[in-house]
């Protein structure tokens, strides 16, 4: 759900065609203009977000966006989620997550999963 495996891919993709040089292109390419429109078009995209003619608009690619999330996030779930002990680890993790929103509470609900993940791994062979 997040973009960083195309960002990664894409680096990649460019390693293969044009080695370093073309992995730094490609990663420039990707990153630049995220950077440079809202530094140098700022007043243009504030008042293009302002219009009230194009607010439908972005409703809908809103909507859009919220939809392709929702899709992914079902879809990560009906393949992730095999058995019982995975249902728990991911019910546990949710809970955690909703409940301790902090910055390194990601972290330690993705180490803690692996590490209950691997226990049981290693207890059930």
């Amino acid at each position: 759900m997040l973009p960083a495996p195309l960002i990664i891919f894409s680096t990649f993709v460019g390693y293969l065609a044009g080695g370093l040089t073309g992995a730094f292109a490609m990663t420039l390419g990707i990153f630049l203009p995220a950077f440079l429109f809202p530094i140098f078009f700022h007043s243009q995209l504030v008042s293009i977000a302002e219009n009230p003619r194009v607010h439908a608009f972005l409703f809908g690619v809103a909507a859009g966006v919220i939809g392709l999330i929702a899709a992914v996030t079902v879809e990560i779930v009906r393949v992730s989620i095999t058995d019982l002990p995975a249902a728990l680890i991911a019910i546990t993790a949710f809970a955690i997550l909703y409940r301790f929103q902090g910055k390194f509470t990601i972290l330690f609900v993705v180490l803690g999963s692996g590490i209950v993940g691997g226990l049981l791994q290693i207890t059930v062979i």
